[in-house]
C-alpha cells in the first residue's frame, strides 16, 4: 500500500523481511514482494509507462546483474549499503548547496544505461535499490503517475528476473510455498488501496512525502548496514 501510494519504501520492506525470514532468503524474498507489487502497480498504470526508457534500462540492469552474481560471494556488502543509504538520503535533501555534486551525480545517473547498469549491479548484492532507483527517477518525472509507473515497470523487470539469477546459486522462491502464495494476495491488496491514495494526492504533498520516505528509507539501510 505505501510503495503504490509513495514510491520508494524498499528500505523499510526490505527491513522487515530480514527480521522475518532466515538470512539466505532475505534477498530472494525481498524481490518477490518488490517485483509482484510492482507488476500489479505497472499493470494499473501502464498508460502512463515511459517504455523508451524502460526497455534500454531492463537491457543494461540483466547485463548489471548478470556481473553482480559472480561477486556475491566474495564481497562485503555492508559498506555498499551505507553508501547506498547516504545516497538516497542526499537525494531527498533539496539543493542544499555543499550537496549540489551528489545532487548532480543522481542527474547523470537517470540516463537509462547507467541507471540500469548500476541499479542491476547493486540489487543483487544488497536488495533494496528500489529508493536508489526512485532518487533517480525522479529528477527525470514530474508527473506523479508517470514517475510511479516507470520506476514500477523498471522495479518488476529487474527484481523478478533477480529470482532468476538466484536460481541459477541454488536458491528458489519456490521453496517456500506459503510465503510466495500469502505475499502474492498481499502485494496485490495492498496495490489496490495504494493506488487509489496516489491519484488523489496533490503533486506538492505527494513530493513531500516522498523526500519523508526516501529520507527514512536511507536511515534504514544504513542502519542495517551498520549492524549487519
Amino acid at each position: 500500500m505505501f510503495v503504490s501510494a509513495i514510491g520508494p519504501t524498499g528500505g523499510l520492506q526490505l527491513a522487515v523481511v530480514t527480521w522475518a525470514v532466515p538470512p539466505p532468503y532475505v534477498v530472494l524474498v525481498h524481490a518477490w514482494i518488490t517485483g509482484v507489487s510492482a507488476a500489479f502497480r505497472s499493470w494499473q498504470f501502464r498508460h502512463k509507462i515511459d517504455f523508451g526508457f524502460s526497455v534500454k534500462f531492463a537491457f543494461f540492469s540483466v547485463a548489471g546483474s548478470a556481473v553482480a552474481i559472480f561477486f556475491i560471494v566474495r564481497l562485503d556488502v555492508s559498506s555498499l549499503g551505507l553508501v547506498i543509504g547516504i545516497f538516497i538520503i542526499v537525494s531527498a535533501l533539496g539543493n542544499t548547496p555543499f550537496l549540489l555534486p551528489l545532487k548532480r551525480l543522481s542527474t547523470v545517473l537517470s540516463s537509462a544505461h547507467l541507471a540500469g547498469l548500476s541499479t542491476g549491479f547493486l540489487t543483487v548484492l544488497v536488495g533494496a535499490t528500489g529508493p536508489l532507483l526512485f532518487s533517480i527517477l525522479i529528477h527525470r518525472y514530474t508527473d506523479n503517475e508517470r514517475l510511479m509507473a516507470t520506476h514500477s515497470f523498471c522495479l518488476t523487470f529487474q527484481h523478478l528476473s533477480k529470482l532468476l539469477f538466484f536460481a541459477s546459486i541454488g536458491l528458489s522462491i519456490a521453496e517456500i510455498p506459503i510465503t510466495l502464495l500469502t505475499t502474492l494476495a498481499a502485494s496485490w491488496a495492498g496495490t489496490r488501496v495504494g493506488s487509489k491514495i496516489l491519484v488523489k494526492l496533490p503533486h506538492a504533498t505527494y513530493r513531500y512525502f516522498v523526500s519523508i520516505v526516501l529520507i527514512g528509507s536511507g536511515i534504514l539501510i544504513i542502519v542495517k548496514s551498520i549492524i549487519s
